[in-house]
């Protein structure tokens, strides 16, 4: 009876080490994993929504962004670099002109390398700003890098392309 207790409780002790061993080894993936799962809901508009709705939505890029962040898209091409003061001003401008924006993700990949960190995933991504005058529709490639920020991971770049030209 003593054996099992003993043999018992090592394998309670072992188990709980490799628990430790992997939260430890894969935590910062699944830090980027959520980071990326909770800004493609963020970045999606409703159709029709009411005046406030997202009205200060655009004071939480902090939470997902660098001070300074380079975007990247190829159609509709866009390049451009957004930092400091300008993040939130962006983000308004974004949220005031989308007409509705749904980003689905999918087969996310992540690399950790110390405080930085390479992403890529698959994305449906529908939706229409300004009255219809810039719309996307269909499965795009987005790359990007984050970074680790006082503990915090948060997206520095990004590139998004769509599957077919």
């Amino acid at each position: 009876m003593k054996k099992k207790i003993i043999i018992g409780s090592a394998v309670v002790v072992l188990l709980l080490l490799a628990g430790v061993i992997f939260w430890l080894n894969y935590r910062d993936e699944f830090a980027v994993r959520n980071l990326i799962s909770d800004t493609a809901e963020w970045v999606s508009a409703k159709p029709r929504k009411v005046a406030h709705e997202g009205a200060l939505k655009h004071t939480r890029a902090k939470n997902f962004f660098c001070d300074s962040i380079s975007v990247k898209v190829v159609k509709p091409e866009y390049d451009f670099r957004v930092d400091g003061e300008r993040m939130e001003q962006f983000w308004m401008l974004y949220f005031r002109n989308a007409d509705e924006m749904s980003v689905e993700t999918e087969n996310v990949e992540v690399e950790v390398s110390g405080d930085q960190a390479d992403f890529s995933f698959d994305a449906q991504i529908n939706g229409s700003f300004s009255n219809k005058q810039v719309e996307f529709s269909g499965v795009y490639i987005v790359r990007g890098k984050a970074e680790k920020i006082d503990g915090n991971w948060k997206i520095s770049s990004v590139v998004v392309e769509p599957v077919v030209k």
